[in-house]
């Protein structure tokens, strides 16, 4: 009987899982707000609805990122997915810490890391589960 060892990520395998998943999505995200932006411009968008808006799309995102990080594996979609979604929350807070100038962290930050947990491992879950089977 021939024993499964687990072969170490190796630096571009992690990069194309989690690293590029994560730059689509923050990409994603920019698009999505700056559409955002441009209707609360010059449409009739309310503080609010704009606030639900940007929850749905750092929802679909992070889903997104960990959606594409577990796409490429075959196994551990949670994982990939929920490390996607960390590094996301990370990243978004760091980029945003850096245009508003503050870096406190609070209530937001720890909202922020769960969500991308909760959601990048649901995305990792879909995406391991809806990957394409090698014929």
């Amino acid at each position: 009987m021939m024993r499964h060892t687990a072969v170490p990520e190796t630096a571009p395998g992690f990069f194309l899982s989690v690293l590029k998943p994560l730059f689509i999505s923050l990409a994603v995200t920019f698009l999505a707000l700056c559409l955002l932006a441009i209707c609360i411009a010059y449409g009739p968008v309310s503080e609010q609805a704009a606030d639900t808006c940007i929850r749905i799309a750092t929802v679909v995102c992070v889903f997104l990122s960990g959606f594409l990080s577990a796409r490429q594996k075959s196994n551990r979609g949670f994982l990939w997915g929920g490390m996607a979604g960390l590094m996301y929350a990370v990243t978004a807070y760091i980029i945003a810490a850096l245009v508003f100038g503050s870096m406190t962290p609070g209530t937001g930050f720890l909202r922020l890391l769960l969500l991308g947990l909760l959601a990048g491992s649901i995305g990792g879950t879909v995406g391991v589960n809806t990957r394409r089977k090698k014929r």
